[in-house]
C-alpha cells in the first residue's frame, strides 16, 4: 500500500513539474503565443508568398489540398466561383498542397478549373493548420488571426462553403 501512494505521489510531482517551462513567443510551426498565424512561401510559380502578402485581406481561407486527393480537386471549380464571387469584399484563398513530384497535375487542374487565387507550396509553418488529412481548411483574417475554433476536415458542397464565407466574412469586418 506504501509503495501506490510513494508512485501515485511521484506521478503528482512529476506531472506538476512537466507543466513548468519556457514559452517560446513563436515556434518552427507558424503559430505564436497570441493565436495569429504567420507563414514564408513559394507560390505555384516559385515566387516568395509571405503573410505580409494577405495584410489587405479581409477573409483568408487556406485550403491544405494534394492533387491527387479527389475530395481535394472535386471542390476546386466551388473554391474558384466563390473566390470570384468574394473577392472584391476582401476575401482571399490560397490553396496549399505539397506534392511537388505532381507539378504537371497542378498546372492541369489550374487550367482546367479558371483557378485565379493563389497555389502556394507547403512550408513548415503550414505544420500548426495540419490535421493528417487533406483537404483541411482554416480561416483567418489578414493580420494572421485564426477565426475558426477547429479546422475543417473534410470537402464541402458550394453552398456550405458560401455559408462558412458569409458567416466569416460577417466576423472578420467586426
Amino acid at each position: 500500500m506504501k509503495k501506490i501512494i510513494i508512485l501515485m505521489i511521484c506521478a503528482v510531482l512529476a506531472l506538476s513539474l512537466w507543466g513548468c517551462g519556457d514559452k517560446k513567443e513563436e515556434g518552427p510551426s507558424g503559430q505564436s503565443s497570441d493565436g495569429t498565424f504567420s507563414f514564408t512561401t513559394t507560390d505555384f510559380d516559385g515566387n516568395g508568398f509571405s503573410s505580409s502578402d494577405i495584410e489587405d485581406a479581409v477573409l483568408v481561407m487556406i485550403n491544405i489540398w494534394e492533387p491527387w486527393c479527389g475530395p481535394c480537386v472535386g471542390e476546386i471549380p466551388y473554391l474558384a466561383k466563390l473566390y470570384d464571387e468574394y473577392r472584391d469584399e476582401g476575401f482571399l484563398i490560397l490553396g496549399v498542397f505539397s506534392s511537388e513530384d505532381m507539378d504537371d497535375s497542378v498546372e492541369e487542374l489550374i487550367a482546367g478549373n479558371g483557378i485565379h487565387y493563389p497555389l502556394l507550396r507547403w512550408s513548415r509553418e503550414f505544420r500548426a493548420l495540419e490535421t493528417g488529412y487533406v483537404p483541411t481548411t482554416v480561416f483567418i483574417n489578414g493580420k494572421g488571426e485564426i477565426l475558426t475554433d477547429e479546422a475543417i476536415v473534410g470537402s464541402n458542397s458550394y453552398e456550405a462553403w458560401k455559408a462558412l464565407i458569409e458567416e466569416y466574412l460577417e466576423k472578420a469586418k467586426k
